[in-house]
């Protein structure tokens, strides 16, 4: 079984499932059954028909590059719950998995913010983009 891989590569073994480890070459991005980890933080968790991930700003330049995007995690859908990630923070385990009370706590908390955002917008073009988004995390819930 291989488990050297191109950056992306390990992005789409991972988001496959199909192995239980891979990483890339110089080791700077790397998975271990539902954990996609970048410069030892965890970035990902998939669970099932849904992925977990870090925002993508929400780190560095670099580990931004290796967080998931839509493309890498199909036919999975993706929520993006920054509160779930931190960084130098690595899960390993599947009690590390964030427990569904968790992880609706944390959506609604996101919802929150964005309401407070949009009441803050002064164009319809960026309270779309609020709503758009709130819209999203509430099917997410």
């Amino acid at each position: 079984m291989k488990t050297v891989f191109t950056t992306e590569m390990v992005k789409h073994v991972w988001a496959q499932q199909s192995q239980p480890e891979g990483r890339n070459s110089n080791e700077t991005t790397s998975f271990r059954y539902a954990f996609l980890d970048s410069y030892s933080t965890t970035i990902a968790v998939h669970c099932g028909d849904f992925v977990l991930s870090a925002d993508p700003s929400q780190f560095s330049v670099t580990t931004n590059r290796h967080t998931p995007s839509s493309y890498d995690v199909s036919p999975a859908r993706l929520i993006y719950i920054p509160a779930l990630f931190s960084y130098g923070e690595r899960m390993r385990y599947p009690s590390d998995i964030p427990k569904p009370g968790v992880i609706k706590k944390a959506l609604q908390e996101l919802i929150l913010d964005l309401c407070k955002s949009y009441k803050k917008r002064r164009t319809d073009i960026t309270r779309a983009w609020d709503m758009r988004r709130i819209d999203r995390l509430l099917d997410d819930l």
